[in-house]
Parts: structure tokens; C-alpha cells; sequence
């Protein structure tokens, strides 16, 4: 689509807290090179389908987001929703 980027670990078997740094990293990055920016935590079963999604998806929202950043990849709901509640935690005064 153009719009999405995957910047996940090279390692698919990194241990919670390696994901975690991992996507702190990148989200510092990508806040350094864009600062300022709006930004939105979250995640989906099917990233395409969360932006194009004619309802709710990012490319429609009144915020004009530009794309999107797929920061981890995993098979099951727990993992990720833990690391998105570790995120905007860790983010959510910026």
C-alpha cells in the first residue's frame, strides 16, 4: 500500500522484554525524525484492513495520519496487548 512500513525485530523469538525495547526504540526514532506529530498505539489482526477500513480506518480519521509503522508481529492477543498498554503508558504524556 505504500503507506505501511514493518520495522519489527529481527529475531522472532525475543523475550518480552526485547520486544519492548525494541518498539521504544523505534517510536523514539520515529519521534525524532517527524517531531511534532500525532501519533496513535494500537493493534490489529490485519494492519491493510485497519487503514483502509472505510468505518474507522487511519487514512480516513479527521487527524490526516500520513501511514503507519507495524512495530511487532505475533500469533496470539496477550503479547500484544500487554506491549500496547506498556506503550501508551510509557508515551501517553507526550
Amino acid at each position: 500500500m505504500g503507506c505501511i512500513s514493518f520495522n519489527i525485530p529481527k529475531s522472532p523469538n525475543l523475550v518480552s522484554g526485547r520486544v519492548l525495547q525494541h518498539c521504544i526504540n523505534v517510536l523514539q526514532g520515529l519521534f525524532q525524525k517527524h517531531e511534532p506529530l500525532i501519533f496513535k498505539l494500537g493493534y490489529t489482526h490485519d494492519p491493510c484492513w485497519r487503514w483502509k477500513n472505510d468505518l474507522y480506518g487511519y487514512c480516513h480519521a479527521r487527524e490526516k495520519y500520513s501511514d503507519m509503522t507495524v512495530l511487532w508481529v505475533s500469533d496470539e492477543p496477550h503479547g500484544p496487548a500487554m506491549l500496547e498498554a506498556s506503550l501508551i503508558e510509557m508515551f501517553k504524556s507526550i
